[in-house]
């Protein structure tokens, strides 16, 4: 059994094909463009600390467009983790190998859990 501990919640379908073959799939975008706009929304906001900072602006202020790009370098981490395990699963029904899968899944989770 593996036990994935994330920060935001995951939304998984579970499609029936049979009672001895159940096949998961991650709801996530296999577009990257999604993953490129939000790139560009923590840079925006990045540039927006550093002119913040020039300004000689507030801390509360800096602070909350900190947190703005820190959130959203979260919710980007956590789409780019949802299309690799979906490329996992994926590969893993095509090659038939579900311990290649659990390595690769606590492999990216014991990385998430350095941080």
């Amino acid at each position: 059994m593996v036990l994935i501990l994330l920060s935001s919640p995951i939304k998984i379908g579970v499609e029936e094909m049979s009672a001895k073959n159940t096949k998961v799939k991650l709801n996530v975008s296999s577009d990257p463009s999604s993953e490129l706009v939000r790139v560009h929304k923590i840079v925006g906001q990045l540039t927006g600390v550093e002119k913040m900072m020039s300004e000689q602006r507030t801390a509360p202020q800096i602070l909350q467009q900190v947190q703005a790009a820190i959130s959203g370098l979260n919710s980007l981490k956590i789409e780019v983790l949802k299309r690799y395990l979906n490329e996992c699963l994926e590969e893993s029904e095509q090659s038939g190998n579900g311990r290649r899968l659990i390595e690769q899944v606590l492999e990216i989770v014991r990385i998430q859990m350095r941080k």
